[in-house]
């Protein structure tokens, strides 16, 4: 026979030729034969015989979980045994991923493996492996946990409170201190204006003085060339009265 596993198909399955006394010895033949076919790539299987009393069938299950296991019989090769085994009319039922919810929140089931999703209170990225068989399932809790922090999860939970980018201690503290340089720049932009404006002013002041001066230099200097001329000026008449008189005598 030819048999698909998830997926996968095998070469020809070879049964060792013998007699097998019971459904038990032939379903564990067949298991070890689709098990040692190189071409599955270690996509194993189970096979388990069902007694039906007169009769039964074999039941083949992968080892793989989920919707991803799946199990096909293949075409039927010449010269096979393959209806006498019952494959010819054989159902193929795929598998199906673990549902359910952690402590009542949502969770994602992949084959056994169910997480709790991302932004759950109490259990986001939580994983349960789920091993109970369908016979085993009943209403409401199927079980009760308890999660202990190990030593890395408490550390990793530490380093988080100081190393988280938006609530940990260092980016306060680093955002406190980023708060306090941008204070002090404010306060020596505003210090560096004022010394500007300061300067400003007191060159304008400078400037004022300067034009100030050198208006009441340009006074004094024609002060200064006013009284001259008015001294040369009455000197010059008190020596025309002088002649005058001399003049007067002779």
């Amino acid at each position: 026979m030819i048999i698909k596993i998830n997926g996968i198909t095998s070469n020809t399955i070879t049964l060792t030729p013998g007699t097998y006394t019971s459904g038990d010895d032939l379903a564990h033949e067949i298991e070890t034969e689709i098990n040692a076919d190189l071409s599955l790539n270690s996509n194993d299987a189970a096979v388990k015989w069902i007694d039906e009393g007169d009769s039964g069938h074999f039941e083949i299950t992968s080892a793989l979980w989920g919707s991803n296991s799946k199990v096909e019989i293949g075409s039927e090769p010449s010269s096979s045994a393959h209806a006498a085994l019952g494959f010819a009319n054989g159902v193929s039922t795929d598998g199906k991923d673990v549902a359910g919810t952690i402590n009542n929140e949502a969770a994602i089931g992949v084959g056994q493996i169910l997480t709790g999703k991302d932004g759950n209170a109490t259990t986001a990225g939580l994983k349960l492996k789920i091993t109970l068989t369908p016979d085993m399932v009943i209403e409401g809790p199927e079980g009760r946990i308890t999660l202990t922090k190990g030593y890395a999860a408490t550390i990793s939970t530490k380093l988080n409170n100081y190393t988280d980018p938006e609530t940990g201690i260092l980016s306060s503290r680093s955002k406190s201190l980023q708060k306090q340089i941008d204070n002090l720049k404010d306060q020596i932009d505003s210090m560096e204006a004022m010394l500007t404006q300061r300067r400003q002013d007191l060159y304008d002041e400078y400037t004022a003085m300067e034009e100030a001066l050198g208006k009441l230099q340009s006074q004094q200097s024609m002060l200064s060339m006013f009284s001259g001329n008015s001294s040369s000026s009455s000197n010059s008449l008190s020596n025309i009265g002088s002649q005058s008189s001399s003049s007067s005598g002779s």
